[in-house]
């Protein structure tokens, strides 16, 4: 399905539904061939992933503690990412997003594109009513949960020559929580992972979802666009 994002911002909306992350993976490269050749749009990617633990730029295999026998007998993926951070879980009961944008429209600063991701998702939540937040010197959305600070969102990207790819994934349903005992997940040791259910105690409609996500993206960027 693909979609014009708001205000005309000329980014393109695309869901690509349940997808292997190696197939997602490759098609994000060509997006950005393309883009830096001048030849294709930004893009805002929707997805899903079976059940992958991704290692990225500073993972340590042992951050993953399942033997490579016991992630093949529970059918869990294991791959490599040139995304930045370390390890992480992916499952069907998150919302995945990739923008493929090049942030020589905007800002060339990873630091401003890291909270940019998390402000869209922390809006996105501000529309279910859940009040979330930034810790400082730890990428990610979070919430209180039981009187503690509970991860819901997770962020890793890769830029090149500023065209940015891979992005975020949002916890939806309980189910994918149980994954994260599998890793050291961003490196963060022990670290309560939460999910949109659990705080609210449904699932949310996912179209509607991803409709307040592209719309909080896309206004975040053209505010910064206006600046440039």
């Amino acid at each position: 399905m693909l979609a014009a994002a708001p205000e005309n911002l000329g980014v393109i909306i695309e869901d690509l539904g349940l997808i292997d992350y190696r197939t997602a993976r490759e098609l994000q490269l060509s997006y950005i061939r393309e883009l830096v050749l001048g030849n294709a749009p930004e893009r805002i990617i929707f997805c899903s992933h079976p059940p992958t633990i991704t290692l990225g730029s500073s993972a340590k295999r042992e951050d993953v503690y399942l033997s490579d026998q016991e992630l093949a007998s529970l059918e869990i993926a294991l791959e490599e990412s040139e995304r930045g951070g370390e390890v992480t879980y992916h499952s069907p009961d998150q919302l995945i997003i990739y923008p493929i944008l090049d942030l020589n429209n905007y800002w060339r600063d990873v630091g401003w594109y890291l909270r940019l991701l998390e402000r869209s998702i922390m809006l996105t939540l501000a529309d279910l009513n859940l009040r979330s937040y930034q810790i400082n010197g730890k990428t990610g959305v979070w919430v209180d949960c039981d009187g503690e600070a509970a991860k819901i969102a997770s962020i890793g990207v890769k830029l090149s020559r500023w065209r940015s790819m891979h992005g975020a994934a949002l916890n939806l349903k309980k189910n994918t929580i149980s994954g994260f005992s599998f890793i050291n997940p961003c490196g963060l040791g022990r670290v309560r992972i939460t999910a949109v259910e659990e705080l609210i105690g449904f699932v949310p409609d996912l179209d509607l979802l991803k409709q307040s996500l592209s719309y909080h993206l896309c206004d975040l960027l053209k505010q910064a666009r206006k600046r440039v």
